[in-house]
């Protein structure tokens, strides 16, 4: 990634070998800052990122709240916000006409009619699961897309999808060494 094409201040590789295979992070801690991991799942489900490479290197274990500076988006887009009311994913629920949903609060949700994706009116939202050290999960059932923002030193703010209970959890949060998806948005 250079700065020319991707939003980032200075030309970011993914060097891990930790890619499709190999030793990934399973706890948050400072050891896990410089190791930027992601899977490739294939066509149906796509790549799957920790927090430290969606945020191309600029969210660290210590950062403990706000918004990372850079991301792996393509240049003139970005990671959206999250957490709270103000948080773009509270703001995306609500122009879905979510439901129900204590947009401050990481553990309620919204609802909306989905099976494997989000229909064209929820934006297609591919519901990939996630990625924890060698093993994947909940794909086609839940999907978790990576925001900008913070919430401690260990988790970062992300949006959460369930066809189960049809749920938009647009606040909630969870430990930056999981892979999860990225949608960015336009600066």
């Amino acid at each position: 990634f250079t700065p020319d094409d991707t939003q980032v201040a200075a030309n970011f590789t993914m060097t891990t070998s930790a890619s499709n295979t190999g030793t990934w992070c399973t706890a948050s801690s400072p050891a896990c800052d410089d190791k930027f991991q992601y899977i490739d799942t294939g066509s149906t489900y796509g790549v799957l990122y920790n927090w430290y490479t969606a945020t191309a290197g600029s969210g660290k274990y210590s950062t403990f709240s706000g918004t990372a500076a850079y991301s792996i988006c393509p240049r003139g887009w970005r990671l959206p916000t999250s957490g709270g009311t103000s948080g773009e994913f509270a703001k995306l629920d609500i122009a879905w006409g979510g439901t129900g949903a204590d947009r401050t609060n990481a553990n309620t949700y919204s609802n909306f009619t989905n099976t494997t994706t989000a229909d064209a009116s929820h934006g297609n939202f591919i519901l990939a699961g996630y990625r924890n050290g060698s093993s994947t999960g909940y794909q086609g059932t839940g999907g978790s897309y990576w925001s900008s923002t913070a919430r401690d030193t260990d988790r970062a703010y992300r949006l959460l999808l369930y066809s189960s209970n049809s749920g938009v959890y647009p606040s909630n949060y969870y430990n930056k060494y999981y892979g999860f998806s990225v949608r960015c948005v336009a600066q």
